[in-house]
Parts: structure tokens; sequence; C-alpha cells
């Protein structure tokens, strides 16, 4: 307690000392100014061959208490670059001066100025002429200043170029879900389009989206889907124009379910290439937008009398295999194992027998629970006729790690019968359903 009393009675004399007399850092003994690059190491500056000169900056920072200002002179430390190559155990060789121009290596603060910038010339063409397989850097450092340089801080900021093709990214790209709302048959599809460099120019983006796109991508999913007809969307607006002086624009595309049937879709678009006085190019890595969405409904409770028909593996006193048709997630069908292990080959499989013919648009799976993860494949069948049964292939699954129900499309079948096959591990699954209409 009377360490506490006295911590307080002296910060309240602290208090009325500093209220009471003038400002005195020096005699307070607080930190002098000093000065230091603002990022010592690597700093990598992106280049785009959009013109043959291009002006990057390095900043010194002031710090400290003194309302002082302070001359600092910013020059090549070749001695930084080869102490980071041994301390790193890099090969960074230094940039040929034939790639670079000072305009000044003078940095001046004014007294409450924090940090400046020394500007630094970067020719592109001499640059991109540099041998792709070795790497360069400007190693730029603090050779003299007026005020104290921090060794704290002390160290070159190390800059490094890296030749990119100027550009155009989707903001969205790969395989995306269409946000759905329940409430409106309008699917409202929003792809930002960006670039990552000073766009000085009219940036016209012309897009494909025809049967080819759309069939490239139904190849890798099995041909699950069907092309969203030509006439329930629309892509606004078009042509489409990133504005000289911005980055990023957005292209809308509406999808209208009404006009769709109760299948699996999918749309498939790719920026195919921009027009503009610069040559600028599609991001292959980004230039490719998927999605589908699903108009199938799921089959009612009300319109269930299934059964199991066939299992090739069941766990003894684990979960009967009807389980995962009675609805309750806290029940479940886990396949034999013995240890750690299957006790029987992979893959396993269920056979559900639907009571009649349905049209199939896809399949349900709630796996056993969290962190249960299901990899496998769906079959449908109009007649079982045991080890003769002419299956035929309509999709694949891998649940996620939740035990909660999952939707999977499939491709579109006339089905009675629909056989789980779980190619991973173990087979454990808690419910079973299907999205589609009865026949």
């Amino acid at each position: 307690m009377k360490k506490n009393i006295s911590f307080w009675f002296a910060l309240s004399s602290l208090l009325v000392f500093s209220s009471s007399c003038e400002d005195d850092r020096g005699a307070a003994n607080l930190e002098p100014n000093k000065v230091y690059m603002a990022k010592a190491g690597l700093s990598q500056f992106d280049v785009y061959t959009l013109s043959d000169t291009l002006v990057y900056s390095v900043s010194v920072v002031k710090s400290g208490f003194y309302d002082t200002p302070a001359v600092v002179t910013v020059a090549l430390k070749e001695s930084e670059l080869i102490k980071y190559n041994e301390t790193m155990s890099a090969s960074y060789k230094l940039l040929p001066a034939s790639c670079y121009n000072f305009e000044t290596t003078t940095v001046t603060l004014a007294p409450d100025q924090l940090y400046s910038k020394l500007p630094v010339s970067v020719n592109v063409v001499e640059l991109a002429k540099l041998p792709a397989d070795e790497l360069y850097a400007l190693p730029l450092g603090i050779t003299s200043s007026d005020v104290e340089v921090s060794s704290l801080v002390d160290g070159a900021t190390l800059m490094t170029f890296s030749i990119k093709d100027a550009s155009v990214s989707l903001g969205l790209y790969g395989e995306n879900d269409i946000p759905v709302d329940p409430g409106s048959d309008i699917a409202t599809i929003e792809i930002p389009l960006t670039v990552p460099f000073n766009n000085l120019w009219d940036l016209t983006c012309i897009f494909d989206y025809s049967q080819e796109v759309f069939d490239e991508f139904n190849e890798t999913k099995g041909g699950l889907f069907e092309p969203i007809p030509a006439e329930a969307f629309t892509i606004s607006p078009i042509p489409f124009v990133i504005p000289a002086g911005e980055t990023t624009a957005k292209l809308t595309v509406l999808v209208d379910k009404s006009k769709l049937q109760k299948l699996n879709y999918a749309f498939a678009l790719k920026l195919k290439s921009v027009e503009s006085e610069k040559d600028i190019v599609p991001n292959l890595s980004k230039s490719a937008y998927y999605t589908s969405i699903s108009n199938s409904v799921d089959v009612p409770d009300t319109d269930k009398s299934w059964t199991i028909e066939y299992t090739s593996s069941n766990a003894e006193g684990d979960g009967a295999p009807a389980n995962i048709l009675d609805g309750n997630l806290e029940t479940h069908w886990h396949s034999s194992w013995s240890g750690a292990e299957p006790s029987v080959e992979e893959p396993v499989w269920i056979v559900v027998d639907l009571g009649k013919e349905y049209r199939v648009t896809g399949v349900n799976l709630a796996p056993r629970m969290n962190l249960t993860v299901n990899e496998g494949f769906f079959e449908t069948a109009t007649i079982y006729d045991g080890e003769n049964t002419k299956w035929t292939r309509v999709g694949n699954f891998v649940t996620q790690g939740k035990k909660e129900l999952q939707k999977f499309p499939a491709k579109p079948s006339d089905a009675r019968y629909v056989k789980v096959a779980v190619t991973k591990k173990f087979a454990q699954l808690s419910m079973f359903g299907i999205q589609g209409v009865a026949k």
C-alpha cells in the first residue's frame, strides 16, 4: 500500500511541475532527433512496361522531441547489400547504374516534418534487358546527416524491381457461388475488374461467354450443368470500359431464375482482350469467372418412402444404414472398421431405393460429426439387379467438416436407386436426401 501512495504522490508532483514550468524537454533528458530509412531491408517495386521511365521513392524518417530541421544525404551503400547477402544467404547483385538515376541525393526535413521522400528514376528499357534468372537490388542508405543517425533502425533500403505485364484482372475469378435472395427471382452477380498500375487510358474490356467457354468449364465438372439460357441473363455495361484515371470498374450480370427449369445451371465468362492505346492484356491467372445456380428443390419429407437396398459395409452396433433416412443428425451409418483402419476395401457404398422414379438433379449428405470429411461419387439406376446393375455416374462430392446437410449438384438423370460411394477412409453419414421431382 505504501508503494502505491508513493507512486501517486510522485505522479501528482510531476503533473504539478509540468503545468507550472516552461517547456524544457532538453533538461528532462528526452530523446533527441534521429533519422533513419523508413524501411530497412528488401522493398520490392512492380514495374509495368507502359513508359520508358518510371519514378519510385524511398523515405527518410525523423524521430525525437525537438522541433529542428534535418538535412540528410542518401546514396548508394553497396556494403549493406553485401551484408544482407551474407546474413540472408541471398545472391543479389548490384543494380547496374544504367537502370536508375537520382535528380538529387539530399533530403531536407522541416522542423515539424516527420518524413520526406527521395525520388528514384528507373530506366524501364534497361531494366527489362537484365537476365530474368538473376536478382538485382539497389541499396540506398544514409551516408551523412546533420542530426544523429539511429542505430536502432540502421541499414539500407534495398530496392528490387520486378517487370510485370500491364494487365487487367477480375476481382472475382475462378469458381464462385451466385448470391441468391430467396425473396427474388433475380440473382445478381457483380464482378469487379481492377488494374494495379496508374491508369492513364480508357481500357475497353472484351468478354467471352460463349458455349465454348461454358463447355470448357463444364467438362471439368463432369458435365453436371446446363448453360444459363441467353434469355435468362443480362450483362451490363456493354461496352465495358475502365475509364482513364480509374483503377477499377464493376461488371453486373443479372440472372432471372424464373426462366430456368428445375435443373443445375452454370455461367462461364472470360476476359478475352483489352483495347487501349497501350499494350495491356488480361491477367491470365485471373481472367475467368465461373458460377453455378440450381433451381432444383429438395424432395419434401412427405414424399419419402425410401429404404436401404444394400450397403457394402456396416459397423455392427455403431449405427444402422437406415439411420441416414430418419432425418436426424444425431443418428448415423458407419462402415466397418478395425482399430484405426477400415476393415473392408474402399470404396464402400450404400444404395437407397427411392420407391419410385425421380428426376434427380442433386444429392444431399450430412457427415456423422463435425470435422468428418467424406469424399466420393454418386451413381443412379432405374433398375437394381445386384452386381449386374447398370449404374450411371452423375456427380462427385467432398463434404465439409460440419455436421449439417450439404448439397451437391448431380447430372440430371432418371433414377429409382441412388448409390453413394465413399472413397476416402471410412463412410460416416448421418443424413441423405435428393434434389429433384417425382416422375
